[in-house]
């Protein structure tokens, strides 16, 4: 690929794995920091093309046959979608690369719901007698309103009829009313607007980490023996999911299966804890400590840190990690990113040693 104008972002697959989440489609931008190397030419390419046609990593589908935005376009916001196999498109969005429950960006107009234009309030109204008579006080009876500007514009209306009587009973001769009126649209949502992203030639210089706070780790000791039966951060590996029965590889998917199913037959046990809002990984002094579980064979340990920005760091470089029984500082193995039920996202390290027993680690 050696002309990344000439491409698609999804053109692009590493073995490494850690340039998209597949359960929601979302992709990440590459960078040294996560893949404990230089970037390569290729994963230079990806970032660009990450810049130019994602919006906060998810794609945007433009109406051209190679998805970017056309004419058709114009006057069209981006409307974040999830896609659905009753979709008007899904058999656009399937030929692209697409499953049905990931999330993209269409052109639609105005986001959300069409104004319903039925009803309006009249601002004001006189009368002129074009009879000659004098009709004292009137009263307006009724008035209906068409919407001339399309079903879900409600940008102009012509009124379709005026019956007036005259406040004393009588109907006054032939009056010619002179309406005016102001629309007053039922409590409609601003409409949003989105800017298509343009091309850049400096990547982003992070995995998109999110800003809300999630200080809850995840750690558990198996996953070799027990379901999903795989080396969890390996690339290109399958996971085992439902019992056993079904499988992925899709980490998103193992994991997700692995805590709902925590403890249970084939399962191992799901720990968590949350790290003190005063504590950080960086300097930590072993304040913050866990425990695994003990295990009848030999099974890996692994910690899920939240992908966050107060926890920049890479756990396979710089031995963050320590065993405070020996107190020797290590780092990691291998490290993958995967997105848990709540649209949590995380990166799972597996640790450098297999065993049965339930040891203690800490942040050095």
């Amino acid at each position: 690929m050696s002309n990344y104008h000439t491409h698609s972002i999804e053109d692009y697959q590493f073995t490494h794995g850690l340039h998209r989440i597949m359960s929601s489609g979302k992709y990440i931008a590459l960078h040294p920091h996560f893949l404990g190397r230089p970037l390569t030419h290729e994963e230079m390419d990806f970032n660009l093309l990450y810049a130019e046609q994602t919006l906060a990593g998810f794609r945007i589908f433009g109406s051209n046959v190679d998805l970017t935005l056309s004419d058709d376009d114009l006057g069209k916001s981006l409307v974040f979608h999830k896609i659905a196999s009753n979709d008007d498109d899904f058999a656009r969005y399937t030929a692209a690369g697409y499953t049905e429950g990931q999330y993209i960006w269409i052109p639609d107009c105005c986001g959300g719901t069409p104004i319903d234009c039925s009803t309006f309030q009249v601002s004001s109204i006189t009368a002129t007698d074009a009879g000659g008579y004098s009709c004292g006080d009137f009263v307006v009876d009724s008035i209906t309103a068409t919407d001339s500007g399309g079903s879900d514009d409600c940008i102009s209306f012509v009124v379709d009829s005026i019956v007036a009587t005259d406040s004393e009973g009588a109907i006054a001769p032939t009056p010619t009313p002179e309406p005016t009126a102001t629309e007053v649209p039922p409590t409609a949502t601003p409409e949003p607007t989105a800017t298509e992203v343009p091309p850049t030639a400096t990547p982003e210089p992070t995995a998109t980490p999110a800003e809300v706070s999630n200080r809850e780790f995840i750690y558990f000791h198996g996953g070799q023996a027990t379901v999903p039966y795989a080396d969890m951060t390996a690339a290109g590996v399958t996971y085992y999911y439902n019992g056993g029965t079904s499988s992925t590889t899709d980490l998103s998917v193992a994991m997700q299966d692995m805590i709902a199913n925590s403890g249970n037959q084939y399962y191992a046990t799901i720990n968590t804890f949350t790290m003190p809002s005063n504590q950080t990984i960086t300097g930590n002094n072993q304040q913050t400590q866990w425990t695994y579980p003990v295990t009848i064979t030999d099974e890996p340990y692994y910690l899920a840190v939240p992908l966050t920005n107060e926890f920049p760091e890479d756990l396979t470089t710089g031995s963050f990690l320590v065993n405070p029984a020996n107190g020797f500082a290590t780092s990691a193995n291998s490290s993958k990113l995967f997105t848990d039920a709540n649209g949590n996202d995380y990166i799972l390290y597996h640790l450098s040693t297999n065993s049965v027993s339930g040891t203690t680690w800490a942040f050095a």
